[in-house]
């Protein structure tokens, strides 16, 4: 039987799964379409998310609850593919002389890109502490 935390871990982990796939295709539709403009809140919203469910499943591991593990990989390989598929497409219109105006990397995309590794950072230095402690 699962406790408050491993539910917590569950619901947190599906919820930015969900919530950064939206923010990523909001993200593109920003790169594609000037018009189109990511709501500032949702840049805010996503770290905070994503933080929480760090914490949470910090707080299983060092508490000793055993926990099913998840790939926070995911989350960076996600954010980071899409800025590079972006710059990569900037230098390509730039290069070819186009109408590259239209393709603005959004102003948020490198501090989403930085918080995501940041968090995912912090996680895996605590999992290596852990780590160090469990086999003392």
């Amino acid at each position: 039987m699962k406790n408050k935390f491993q539910e917590s871990k569950d619901t947190l982990y599906w919820l930015c799964l969900v919530f950064g796939i939206i923010m990523v295709l909001m993200m593109l539709s920003e790169f594609i379409f000037p018009q189109a403009k990511i709501p500032f809140q949702i840049t805010v919203a996503y770290p905070v998310l994503l933080a929480s469910y760090v914490a949470v499943k910090e707080v299983i591991r060092w508490t000793q609850v055993e926990y099913a593990p998840k790939l926070g990989e995911i989350f960076v390989a996600l954010w980071w593919g899409v800025l590079i598929l972006m710059i990569i497409t900037r230098f390509i219109l730039g290069w070819l002389d186009l109408d590259k105006a239209r393709f603005m990397i959004p102003g948020s995309m490198l501090y989403t890109c930085i918080t995501v590794l940041g968090i995912y950072t912090g996680s895996e230095i605590s999992k290596k502490l852990w780590s160090k402690k469990k086999q003392q």
